[in-house]
């Protein structure tokens, strides 16, 4: 399928939008995430594909570089903070399910705990912040392919910085 000849893209945000406007018909194909995408095989919508066992980099946190070193200890804090979030998610999944609920408007037990399965192992997040060089890899050559045709020059390691994480394990 070639996007620019076959079909006509739009812009139109998330997926509290997206799935919406593909249920009542407004627009005919969307990309969605759990738990939508699990509805919609629920309720008979076709899957073109998924990208679910691609690589992929879960999370990140994105800051300048020149403000690494000025702020390390509020970076250090704010990630010390977010890894004890991610160690809350797996240990609590009933608070875990209680979050995706109330982001996503979902109320069916049976689809909360396919989502939370699913971010839990599959799609899930790193205990440790780990970063996925694969998963850097398929969004930089994703870009090039796409809107940055200059991240085809770049290897994950050239893009990250670890000293923060290096800190945080201290």
């Amino acid at each position: 399928m070639n996007p620019q000849a076959d079909v006509q893209l739009l812009r139109l945000g998330g997926t509290g939008i997206l799935w919406p406007a593909l249920q009542s018909g407004q627009i005919a194909g969307a990309t969605l995430t759990p738990p939508q995408s699990f509805k919609a095989d629920a309720l008979g919508f076709t899957r073109l594909g998924d990208t679910y066992d691609a690589p992929y980099q879960n999370v990140g946190i994105v800051i300048r570089k020149a403000d690494v070193e000025e702020r390390m200890e509020v970076w250090v804090r704010f990630l010390g903070a977010m890894q004890q979030g991610i160690a809350r998610w797996y240990e609590d999944p009933k608070l875990a399910k209680a979050v995706i609920t109330k982001y996503t408007k979902e109320n069916d037990p049976e689809m909360l705990q396919k989502t939370y399965d699913f971010f839990s192992k599959q799609g899930g997040f790193t205990k440790d912040l780990s970063l996925n060089d694969e998963g850097i890899r398929e969004i930089l050559t994703f870009l090039a392919s796409t809107r940055l045709p200059a991240a085809k020059n770049f290897t994950p390691k050239q893009i990250y910085d670890k000293r923060i994480l290096e800190k945080l394990k201290k």
